[in-house]
């Protein structure tokens, strides 16, 4: 899974620069709006289907961590760590989808002159920025996460120590 997420992660950033770049190509008549759009559309798919998985696979991990910390009876630093790093990753990762979706959205209104150009500059500009940040976050948080996997694997929890 986690080759996964990288793997996504990685096709994300060139999907985004092509993305824009075509958009301003279009926007400058150098290139077909299509191409733009089609671009775009391929590159929100990839992006929100990223963001999605890396989110649910770091609560899915976050809740077997929880589940080992009760059930032997870990120290809760285990838990705690999983929640600090994630903190850190999961308001990027949402504040990128919704901009993602937002700027494909607005885009949409923008090729139907129901929205001035600029709309979607900004939201597009935005967009850049918050996938850019939350995408450079994803391998330092799995590094971590598989850190904490490992470390709480090996512990010996207060229960396992009583049964023994």
């Amino acid at each position: 899974m986690q080759a996964v997420i990288l793997a996504l992660a990685v096709l994300s950033v060139p999907l985004l620069i092509a993305s824009t770049a075509f958009g301003y190509a279009a926007a400058y008549g150098i290139a077909p709006l299509a191409r733009h759009i089609t671009i775009a559309l391929i590159t929100t798919m990839v992006v929100l289907l990223s963001h999605t998985i890396t989110i649910f696979y770091f609560v899915g991990t976050g809740a077997a961590i929880e589940r080992e910390t009760e059930e032997r009876g870990l120290d809760r630093l285990y838990l705690d760590g999983a929640k600090r790093f994630r903190k850190r990753l999961f308001p990027w990762a949402l504040l990128a989808i919704f901009l993602t979706m937002f700027a494909a959205m607005f885009g949409g209104g923008v090729h139907a002159r129901a929205l001035p150009p600029i709309v979607h500059h900004l939201l597009a500009v935005l967009t850049l920025v918050a996938n850019g940040v939350a995408l450079a976050r994803v391998p330092g948080a799995l590094i971590r996460n598989n850190q904490l996997l490992d470390a709480a694997a090996a512990a010996e929890g207060t229960k396992q120590a009583q049964r023994e």
